[in-house]
């Protein structure tokens, strides 16, 4: 009897182990894939000039701060931002249960600040986060209004983050001149170009942006003190600078952006 129990363990786990293979060999090819499609067809895309002013813009980090508050991702950040000139509009995303993607640093961030601390990492229905406030005033917004909004100002990027469903992005988001899909591994590069995403941001070494042919690239400031990045931003690419505060100090040349908490009033 204990003899049949041990073999049925070694049966489970046996087939533990095939599923959990079974699993990483299909991401293996898909990430395969993607990569293989980038390499043979994809000459990925370059903002247009007319994206930028004649100096280097902020673009609005989560919204953008407002009323003191940062990391709202919500409605009133947004028009905020508008009314004050930012072109470049970041927001991050996180899905309900039925994959309505929303404005959300994070799922428990976002609990807490809506008053529903109990509810931890659990995802919220659409009705849920439409009940609800961020810290007892802001209004959560979801990506298909986002789009509702931005398709009045053509001149406007959303730049999403925290979000790989790339199909559920291009669904709801129908304005692909006017996304910028940040990813942050080769792998998620590779696959938001090969569903047909424009614009996609590459996060990585020097060496690895050449050979992804990347044209944005996510970069501390530091990076800028490398002659090869100022090479590759003359040549027409565009360099995205992760928080950047100090706008009178920005020295940076026209194809930049830099990400900033602060929404600046004075953005030339």
């Amino acid at each position: 009897m204990q003899h049949k129990k041990i073999n049925k363990w070694i049966y489970r786990l046996i087939s533990i182990g095939i599923a959990i293979s079974i699993c990483f060999g299909i991401q293996y090819i898909r990430s395969s894939w993607y990569k293989w499609t980038h390499d043979e067809n994809f000459v990925p895309a370059r903002l247009p000039v007319t994206a930028f002013r004649k100096a280097p813009e902020f673009i609005a980090h989560a919204g953008g701060k407002i009323d003191g508050a940062i990391y709202t991702n919500s409605r009133e950040a947004i028009e905020q931002a508008i009314r004050l000139g930012h072109r470049f509009i970041e927001i991050d995303f996180k899905a309900t249960i039925g994959g309505e993607l929303y404005g959300c640093h994070s799922k428990r961030e976002f609990n807490v600040r809506t008053g529903r601390k109990w509810l931890g990492h659990i995802p919220m229905t659409v009705g849920m986060v439409k009940s609800v406030k961020i810290d007892g005033k802001f209004t959560p917004i979801f990506m298909r209004e986002i789009y509702d909004i931005l398709k009045k100002h053509p001149e406007i990027y959303l730049v999403t983050d925290k979000v790989t469903d790339y199909d559920a992005i291009i669904e709801q988001f129908p304005l692909p001149d006017q996304l910028i899909v940040e990813t942050f591994e080769p792998n998620q590069y590779y696959e938001a170009l090969a569903k047909g995403i424009k614009y996609v941001t590459f996060a990585g070494t020097y060496e690895e942006m050449i050979k992804a042919k990347a044209t944005l690239a996510v970069m501390d400031e530091k990076s800028w003190q490398n002659p090869k990045i100022r090479q590759w931003v003359k040549d027409g690419n565009t360099a995205m600078f992760l928080k950047q505060e100090n706008y009178d100090k920005l020295d940076f040349p026209l194809g930049t952006l830099a990400y900033s908490d602060t929404c600046h009033p004075r953005i030339k």
